[in-house]
């Protein structure tokens, strides 16, 4: 019935404390089986109730209307929680993409007011057989899925995969939220950790401190290949640096190249201070006064462990999540520390050249 359906979704419209949960019984009829089995049977990726069909789900609570004039086209999104895409009346065309290919998504900055949507515009329509010319982590190596969403259809989708829509003609949706607990008690944790820095530390040596602590963290969660992580191959501390110089370089260039980095070296170029000068950050700047790089590792080092134990079963269970998770655990930190216009100077010069001397201390 699409003119109750409007009707219902006119009056959410004028006032939002209507009961969501009541609206969607009333739009849709209220179905019995839980959204996380049915993702579970379906491993985790999306699918689709088709209208009429049995095989939907009922969700405790309606964050989102979206009216769309036709051919409008919505940026790509990364989705933070489980949803489930509800077609009232029109048609919208969805290309989703893996949480997998989020390096290749782009994603803004976490410190940006964009996130955590794409860089990339417009990708349903330039997405083809061949790489993008100015995002060569996007193209051919992506593979995203599509669907058209008619009414009385419901797209079930798990967090963290990304979310192209294009309203094919007039076209009116909801999206009904279930919260990621599973991760968000792991970010949450995460967030509530000390940062193991001394206040009374001189500026440089704090940063020199800062760089070897997330050196030490990323080589203990930098993602490892399967014989290493089951301990069956050792691998050397060249080596291990080296695979996770290339982990933090992935993450640098999904979230600070192309136009962005631009934006940002005119800005720390136009700030009163100019550009921080970042050589020799973790050689040559002083260590904290009274503490020795010995002590200074056995600090880190509990401080490390105590990350790597937050992210455990998140990282055993779900190791696409527990990597994106870390990733905006790192840059939170650095932003929170040295601001966002000064990270990419911080991770090269201060974590990344202080990896090989921490993989060496570590062995």
């Amino acid at each position: 019935d699409t003119s109750k359906g409007m009707g219902q979704i006119q009056a959410l419209r004028k006032n939002h404390n209507d009961d969501h949960e009541a609206l969607f019984e009333k739009l849709h009829g209220k179905y019995g089986q839980d959204p996380l089995e049915l993702w579970e049977q379906h491993e985790a990726a999306p699918f689709l109730s088709q209208a009429g069909g049995k095989s939907a789900s009922a969700y405790a609570g309606m964050d989102a209307t979206f009216i769309n004039a036709g051919g409008v086209a919505l940026r790509t999104v990364q989705l933070l929680d489980h949803a489930s895409i509800l077609q009232v009346s029109g048609s919208r065309a969805l290309t989703l993409f893996r949480p997998q290919d989020s390096r290749a998504l782009y994603s803004y900055p976490s410190t940006h007011p964009a996130h955590p949507h794409s860089q990339i515009t417009n990708i349903s329509m330039i997405y083809g057989p061949q790489d993008h010319p100015g995002r060569p982590m996007f193209g051919s190596a992506v593979k995203p899925w599509r669907v058209t969403l008619r009414p009385g259809d419901v797209l079930h989708v798990p967090a963290l995969w990304w979310v192209h829509e294009r309203a094919v003609t007039e076209s009116i949706g909801i999206t009904i939220w279930t919260r990621d607990e599973g991760r968000r008690s792991t970010e949450s944790e995460l967030s509530g950790l000390p940062i193991p820095l001394e206040s009374g530390w001189s500026e440089q040596s704090k940063l020199r401190a800062f760089g070897m602590y997330l050196a030490s963290v990323a080589l203990k969660i930098a993602p490892a290949p399967k014989a290493v992580a089951a301990g069956e191959v050792e691998e050397i501390p060249v080596a291990r640096a080296r695979r996770t110089q290339r982990w933090v370089e992935g993450f640098l260039v999904s979230r600070y190249s192309g136009p962005l980095a631009e934006q940002l070296r005119a800005a720390a170029s136009a700030s009163a201070s100019g550009p921080r000068p970042w050589d020799g950050c973790a050689s040559e700047w002083p260590l904290p006064e009274g503490e020795s790089e010995g002590e200074l590792r056995e600090k880190f080092g509990e401080a490390a462990a105590k990350v790597t134990e937050a992210l455990g079963s998140l990282r055993r269970d779900r190791p696409t999540a527990a990597e994106m998770v870390s990733e905006d655990y790192f840059e939170t930190l650095v932003g929170f520390v040295v601001g966002p216009l000064e990270l990419p100077g911080f991770f090269e010069h201060c974590v990344i050249e202080a990896l090989p001397a921490e993989a060496k201390a570590e062995r």
